[in-house]
């Protein structure tokens, strides 16, 4: 089973001027999720089932700020089972703050992006399961709309996410 860090999106998958932010870019450990409230519902199954996680941090050409994040289950069933926890709680969050959700074009198996605002702050992200593997590139703080910037990281990611697994469904 491959390690998260060789399935996040790499600088050498993303565009000529996108730059990597080595100081925010790590293993993400299971403690570290399972501490996050929106999980609570999930944390058994990611105790159990979680084999790793790791962030990438990017900065687009457009000085967009990227975090995208992949994490790796034993099987697809508990990916799938958190991936739609975690969709369900973030809906309600997004609309608890007057956010919405916006439809994308598929990426893997499932895929959900939501916008919303806190305080002076804009996020737009985007969440999707591949088989037993999460993932998600957000953007943070920006003036002019990222979704072009997120989706270019997004589907760069996915790519290699299908290069390591292989394109077969499970």
């Amino acid at each position: 089973m491959p390690d998260a860090e060789q399935l996040v999106a790499h600088l050498s998958d993303l565009p000529v001027g996108f730059n990597l932010n080595l100081a925010e870019s790590f293993p993400v450990p299971t403690s570290t999720i399972l501490a996050d409230p929106w999980q609570a519902g999930s944390a058994g199954t990611v105790r159990r089932e979680r084999l790793s996680g790791y962030q990438a941090s990017f900065t687009s050409p457009r000085a967009v700020r990227l975090q995208c994040s992949t994490a790796v289950y034993r099987t697809s069933a508990a990916a799938r089972k958190v991936y739609r926890l975690r969709m369900t709680g973030a809906g309600s969050f997004v609309t608890e703050l007057g956010g919405r959700s916006r439809p994308v074009a598929e990426i893997g198996d499932e895929t959900d992006a939501h916008r919303f605002d806190i305080g002076p702050a804009h996020y737009l992200g985007v969440a999707w399961r591949f088989r037993n593997v999460l993932s998600t590139c957000v953007a943070a703080r920006f003036t002019a709309s990222p979704m072009a910037d997120i989706l270019v990281a997004a589907r760069a990611q996915q790519a290699r996410i299908v290069r390591v697994l292989g394109q077969g469904r499970q």
